[in-house]
């Protein structure tokens, strides 16, 4: 009798089993649960596998997900790190990465639009670094914080309540709020009344579209959670007498000075402000120090102290041929713009060569209620000769300070 066969089908058989045996961890940690729903508002939903189901309390949330809100929904996860993520109406954020055992702990997630509000956790704790969080227009990087962003109509704001931000590689503090316009300019303004109340009412869980659903909160040993616990949380929620979760409104949160009071402490503002920029041109400008800078008076308009410098490229001349750097730049500022006019020397291949050139910037920015720090685009023209003969326009961008 020939046993080969049999032989043959128990060792497929016992490989089979062996190889099943070991790819059941890797599936179930492959859909392991992130984090959990511990309170919404009816109208929010994941998008997982191609499928769509209704989110619940409890409801896990994975790597991978897509989670979204309509006109009514509003929803807040708790992660295993104790961050957490809150998520106004019309929202919709992608879960791309999670990690918080390892060595590099990592949370990564896209908000495609509406708001949404962070508190870090232990993640940022432990690996700075491994935060990042995108948007239409915006790449933040933290260091511990609360924030929230805001994506609508083309437009990407963010809000830092407590802590510092790095908003494509922009600092902004607590206080302040950086708005992000599609033709890629700036500006950075303190928070205000206005704002708070905003983000309370479109992250509230509790009042107005619907009646919030809530999971209860892990206790210990079926008591109430620990005093550890919460803390941790950072904004955990607490029980209520009557066992059931409630939300705390954002506006009266103790999140810092800056949402705690009325609004940021505003100091009377300084009379003088500061402007640098940058300028290109398609064709005719070189990759060198194309530059500008001049202050402005923020009571009269006037404009003082300009400086413009501008190589031109070797198209015509060769490379680096016309040169002009002028100062002793004067205009006037409006609140519908401003113009700076510089003259001076022009150079040849780094000789002096005419006394006449000359160069203006202008834009539509009005500087003289600019925020804090204000980035805006300008338009420039210049001649390097007294006859207008050799001449070049182009772009820039510009940075208000004060």
């Amino acid at each position: 009798m020939n046993h080969a066969m049999p032989r043959f089908v128990l060792h497929c058989f016992t490989l089979f089993c062996l190889c099943f045996g070991l790819m059941i961890p890797f599936a179930a940690h492959a859909a392991q649960d992130i984090g959990q729903v511990i309170s919404l508002v009816p109208g929010a939903s994941v998008l997982r596998n191609g499928k769509t189901e209704d989110l619940a309390p409890h409801s896990g949330i994975r790597v991978s997900d897509t989670v979204r809100t309509d006109a009514s929904g509003r929803v807040k996860i708790l992660f295993n790190d104790d961050g957490s993520l809150s998520l106004g109406p019309n929202t919709a954020i992608d879960m791309n990465e999670y990690a918080d055992a390892g060595s590099a702990p990592a949370f990564g997630v896209h908000l495609t639009h509406g708001l949404a509000r962070v508190i870090t956790g232990k993640i940022v704790d432990q690996n700075p670094g491994g935060f990042k969080m995108t948007a239409p227009l915006a790449t933040v990087g933290i260091r511990g914080t609360i924030f929230a962003i805001r994506v609508v109509n083309e437009m990407t704001t963010i809000y830092v309540e407590h802590g510092k931000l790095l908003v494509n590689g922009i600092e902004v503090t607590g206080g302040f709020k950086i708005i992000l316009l599609p033709d890629g300019t700036w500006l950075v303004e303190p928070i205000t009344a206005q704002d708070r109340r905003e983000l309370g009412q479109d992250l509230a869980l509790r009042g107005g579209a619907g009646t919030a659903a809530a999971a209860p909160e892990p206790t210990e040993q079926g008591g109430q959670p620990s005093a550890a616990d919460q803390i941790a949380a950072g904004e955990r929620n607490f029980l209520s007498p009557n066992n059931t979760l409630q939300e705390v409104p954002l506006v009266t949160q103790n999140l810092g000075d800056s949402l705690a009071s009325a609004g940021p402490i505003v100091p009377a503002g300084p009379t003088v402000g500061q402007v640098t920029g940058t300028l290109s041109s398609p064709s005719l400008l070189s990759s060198g120090n194309n530059s500008f800078s001049f202050a402005v008076n923020l009571t009269s308009g006037a404009i003082s102290n300009g400086n413009i410098n501008i190589t031109q490229d070797g198209a015509l001349f060769g490379p680096g041929a016309w040169s002009a750097s002028l100062s002793g730049g004067a205009g006037l500022a409006s609140s519908s713009g401003f113009t700076m006019n510089a003259s001076g020397w022009s150079y040849y291949q780094g000789v002096p060569a005419d006394p006449g050139a000359a160069a203006s910037i202008a834009g539509g920015a009005d500087l003289l209620s600019a925020p804090t720090l204000y980035s805006f685009p300008v338009t420039y023209g210049v001649t390097f000769d007294t006859a207008g003969t050799i001449s070049d326009t182009g772009t820039g961008v510009g940075l208000f300070t004060k």
